[in-house]
């Protein structure tokens, strides 16, 4: 009976926090993955450096920066989500409050429509880590964005990486 209630608890805090109590939809190992069409020109790169892998530091200025194209035409909702993950890419066994210093989602605010286009587009832009994210752990990370709308399905997904320096090689 506590138990039961304790669990009741917790899943209604999880749906007022606009957190769904499911989880999310995803194959693993996570992979590098676009699940829309209308979704194009995803990139993930070090800031400054548009053809770096997407690599930082734990604890530094180092920043990610994530971009894509949105061809459907209108401005959605979308909001993007961590997984930690183990070396093969699978989702961690830790729990995600240990390598998050914040809630688990976040809506993605920056956006621009295109001008003097074809084909009109709006250009997402998400930069990382920002006053919402902050890394606590050193790893392997997948970065998911989702619609709103429908929390359950990847948009897309994106791995990285934050590295930590251990010891220091001198020559």
């Amino acid at each position: 009976m506590k138990r039961s209630f304790i669990c009741s608890v917790f899943f209604i805090s999880l749906m007022a926090a606009g957190i769904p109590a499911s989880p999310m939809r995803l194959a693993q190992p996570l992979a590098d993955r676009v699940f829309s069409d209308h979704i194009r020109t995803v990139r993930l790169y070090r800031e400054g450096w548009a053809l770096s892998n997407p690599v930082i530091q734990l604890n530094s200025d180092q920043r990610l920066i994530l971009t894509f194209d949105d061809l459907g035409g209108d401005v959605k909702d979308y909001y993007y989500t961590f997984f930690h993950c183990d070396r093969n890419w699978n989702i961690s066994s830790l729990p995600r409050e240990e390598y998050f210093d914040s809630f688990l989602e976040f809506p993605i605010i920056d956006y621009e429509y295109s001008v003097n286009t074809k084909v009109g587009y709006i250009n997402y832009y998400l930069q990382l880590p920002n006053d919402d994210v902050r890394f606590v752990l050193s790893g392997n990370y997948a970065l998911v964005v989702f619609d709103r709308d429908d929390p359950e399905e990847p948009l897309l997904i994106r791995r990285f990486y934050v590295t930590e320096t251990v010891a220091d090689i001198q020559a």
